[in-house]
């Protein structure tokens, strides 16, 4: 039975993860069509990401008292009930309420890891956590390509995929999913907001930690105003014709409101996205290991930056869709290096007995980052120009790299940086 609910939890994430990347290329046009800006369309972006920020210690309390199974049923019952809402949506205030309870029910990733831990004995645990992160990975490579090549059919029909999946997988979880035996405590349900905030204050003064939580807020802010802009981007560029950073081509072959066009775009935005998922999780699952064996995380911190760096920058001087790809490999493969070289390497910097703690307030900095990047990339990209966002996250990439010439090497480290990512 633990096979089965460890199976059922993998399901979930994926589905968490697949539900959030179908919605990814057809959201935009779907808001565009109730009048929504581009400043307007990245809010609701970044409403789905604050609520996850908010609502993932929440779930992680509630299941502390009340149970784990109990707390993800509920969650994917919220989830659904978003989906569908979102597919039904007459105006743009729905749209908002159903990416916000879509935002809550998919809070619910801590609470999956917590019932591996609990059913998982310690030597098996590194094995089902990789579990969860396998499900996490392949969804978002594959829900673009899905959600591009079905909002390609009809705009909202990504919507009631979504739905369907998060129903199916909440029938599974009813007849398959049982309590654990023994309950831990959720990672995310052992302090509030204000413990976070002095635990950050106290971890902000020891060596390094200040910088490597800014590469982490910095990195996830400059991918979240690319990732909220990016079937914006787009359709505009590619299908209105409109200037890289000056306002929109005095004739445009369409309307951004027009559904041939939106279709259109929401099958090549899928695509987009599909090469940035595959390439990012061909870099970590095959790369990652031997780069870091030869070259040691902060190198690799200064790589993935430098390629972030470089791929923004080129990604609006793309004159067509082909020429998009490239671009897209590069910001692909800084992502997929600098992730878990930066995990990796916070986790050498903190204490032996405070590496989950520290790991956990570095996902929610960049938690943090999903709300805020949205918001910033949606008026730059309204007000300044289409290019705005890519160049200003290049930037951002750029000073990052600068922070990382300041980073000492970690007590009893070897003096390569080579830390954890060797094992």
């Amino acid at each position: 039975m633990r096979s089965k609910s460890l199976l059922i939890i993998f399901f979930t994430v994926f589905l968490d993860l697949l539900g959030f990347g179908i919605i990814i290329p057809i959201l935009p046009y779907y808001a565009e069509r109730f009048g929504a800006s581009p400043a307007v369309i990245t809010l609701l972006m970044a409403s789905y990401s604050l609520m996850q920020f908010l609502f993932a210690p929440v779930w992680g309390r509630l299941s502390d008292r009340l149970g784990r199974r109990p707390i993800i049923l509920l969650s994917l019952a919220v989830s659904t009930g978003g989906y569908i809402l979102l597919g039904l949506a007459s105006s743009l205030t729905l749209v908002f309420v159903a990416r916000i309870l879509a935002g809550i029910g998919n809070a619910n990733i801590p609470t999956a890891q917590a019932y591996v831990a609990d059913v998982t004995k310690p030597e098996e645990r590194a094995r089902g956590m990789g579990l969860v992160g396998m499900a996490f990975g392949l969804g978002f490579v594959f829900g673009p390509a899905l959600g591009g090549l079905l909002g390609g059919i009809a705009i909202h029909l990504p919507a009631f995929a979504a739905a369907a999946l998060t129903a199916l997988d909440l029938l599974l979880a009813i007849v398959i999913l049982r309590e654990p035996r023994e309950r831990g405590v959720s990672p995310t349900g052992q302090r509030g907001l204000g413990a976070n905030v002095r635990a950050f204050i106290v971890a902000i003064e020891r060596p390094n930690m200040a910088i490597l939580f800014a590469l982490f807020f910095l990195s996830t802010f400059a991918f979240a105003q690319l990732e909220s802009t990016f079937s914006l981007y787009i359709e505009h560029r590619f299908t209105l014709h409109q200037s890289v950073l000056g306002p929109p081509a005095p004739v445009a072959i369409a309307s951004p409101h027009d559904g041939d066009t939106q279709r259109a775009a929401a099958r090549a935005t899928g695509a987009a996205l599909f090469v940035i998922g595959i390439v990012s999780a061909a870099v970590q699952g095959g790369l990652i290991g031997r780069l870091a064996r030869r070259f040691g995380e902060e190198p690799l911190v200064k790589t993935g930056l430098l390629l972030l760096a470089l791929g923004l920058a080129i990604f609006p001087l793309a004159r067509s869709l082909t020429l998009l790809y490239p671009a897209c490999v590069v910001i692909a493969a800084g992502s997929g290096i600098l992730g878990p070289s930066l995990q990796s390497l916070l986790s050498r910097h903190a204490p032996a007995d405070e590496q989950g703690g520290t790991l956990g307030l570095g996902q929610s900095l960049a938690s943090l980052a999903r709300v805020l990047g949205p918001l910033l990339g949606g008026n730059l990209f309204e007000h300044v120009g289409i290019g705005a966002p890519y160049w200003i996250g290049g930037l951002l990439m750029l000073g990052a790299a600068t922070l990382t010439l300041r980073l000492r090497p970690a007590p009893g480290a070897p003096g390569s940086g080579r830390g954890m990512l060797h094992a």
